[in-house]
């Protein structure tokens, strides 16, 4: 028996990302008939709507309140699904990613969330940019963050339209983590949680090294905005300090098997393009306790 499953997919100004995702989307080998795809646009000023009509059994919803949590949310108040899953408008699900993500979740009749692996891909594999470098060491790590920081990111995650209903919806004020908070309620609430690798989405790497900084601009964001529901205190702008200093060697530790860095030329590489998101991490989080708003990208 087949579950009638709900994939939401949120949008903002991605007309051709967009486009290639709904082509994998309208191609899977789950039946047709029993899922249905809804376009959450998170107000768009490009015309999102003619892309998705185009795609049979794919429904468009425009949210206009800035951040995908929100988008997210209103899409689920269209779904009609047992199983929802979530994936990004520049993903590319491979054609067996709904047929996988069902199943991972009909393993355990208390699983709360699957998330599965996102694979990154590359402009020129052979000629990486400073920002695919620096992506290609780092990645996705999903089976890291669902096995120690309980959470799945929402570029690759299936659950129960019932969990959903029971810990609630994504916090829409949340710019980004809005993944991480929600996947915290789903395991405090008693839930389990898997990593399924067979469960794959394809997802483009930043090729610009101002993308990778933009990006840890709206995460540090998110990552206060999270602690603030959470009743986690910040640590002192003096403390903040030190941890970035210290980050670049940390995070060479942490990736020091990955084959990328076995010379000196790219650990240095490494090095500086770390000190180079750090400071602008460090600017951020001076921007936000300044009274500054939190990014939507």
């Amino acid at each position: 028996m087949y579950p009638d499953v709900s994939i939401i997919v949120p949008v903002f100004n991605d007309q051709e990302g967009l486009e290639k995702c709904l082509q994998r989307l309208g191609g899977q080998s789950y039946p047709r008939d029993r899922y249905e795809v809804i376009v959450a646009d998170n107000g768009s000023d490009r015309n999102i709507r003619d892309v998705v009509a185009r795609y049979p059994r794919t429904r468009f919803i425009c949210e206009k309140r800035p951040g995908s949590y929100a988008a997210r949310n209103a899409g689920l108040t269209l779904a009609t699904g047992e199983i929802v899953g979530f994936t990004d408008s520049d993903c590319l699900p491979r054609h067996d990613w709904i047929e996988r993500g069902v199943a991972a979740l009909q393993n355990d009749v208390n699983l709360g969330l699957a998330g599965g692996r996102v694979v990154l891909f590359h402009r020129d594999p052979q000629r990486l940019s400073p920002g695919e470098f620096y992506q290609e060491i780092c990645g996705f790590p999903q089976e890291k963050y669902i096995e120690e920081k309980r959470f799945a990111v929402t570029a690759n995650v299936f659950t129960w339209r019932k969990v959903l209903d029971d810990v609630g919806h994504f916090s829409p004020q949340m710019k980004s983590s809005g993944d991480k908070e929600w996947g915290n309620r789903v395991f405090e609430a008693g839930y389990g949680q898997v990593y399924a690798e067979d469960v794959v989405v394809e997802h483009p790497s930043r090729h610009r090294l101002r993308d990778l900084v933009r990006k840890r601009r709206r995460i540090t964001g998110g990552r206060i905005q999270y602690n603030k529901i959470r009743g986690v205190e910040e640590p002192p702008l003096l403390e903040e300090f030190h941890r970035m200093r210290k980050f670049p060697e940390a995070s060479l530790e942490r990736f020091r098997d990955h084959p990328l860095l076995e010379s000196e030329k790219n650990r240095t590489r490494f090095r500086r393009i770390q000190y180079l998101i750090n400071i602008s991490e460090l600017y951020e989080i001076f921007r936000l306790r300044l009274g500054g708003a939190p990014r939507r990208q």
